[in-house]
């Protein structure tokens, strides 16, 4: 992005600390970044996955506060069970639901 510009990389993270990059170099990254964002629908497909994880999260907690989960059906067995061929992931499912 910048070639001539130093770069060090410190720490695990590998944040890149950039020598001589001033304010204004930044500023025209992120513009550079958000037009490509728009131009490419990107933005709007990160902004759609976002919130439908969110969504999927709450629905995911709602349906655990609602549904008491069977505390004799293991999830490690019926896992095992399944990946055997022995249940369905359905039938797994339900017994983690209502017991069985």
């Amino acid at each position: 992005m910048f070639p001539d510009k130093k770069r060090t990389i410190y720490g695990e993270k590998k944040s890149v600390h950039v020598k001589d990059f001033n304010e204004r170099d930044l500023l025209e990254a992120i513009d550079r970044f958000r037009v490509s964002q728009v131009e490419t629908g990107r933005g709007q497909e990160r902004r759609i996955a976002r919130a439908r994880r969110e969504v999927e999260s709450i629905a995911l907690a709602k349906l655990r506060a609602e549904f008491p989960l069977n505390g004799t059906a293991g999830l490690d067995d019926l896992a095992k069970a399944v990946s055997r061929g022995e249940l369905d992931p359905y039938a797994a499912a339900n017994r983690v639901l209502v017991g069985g």
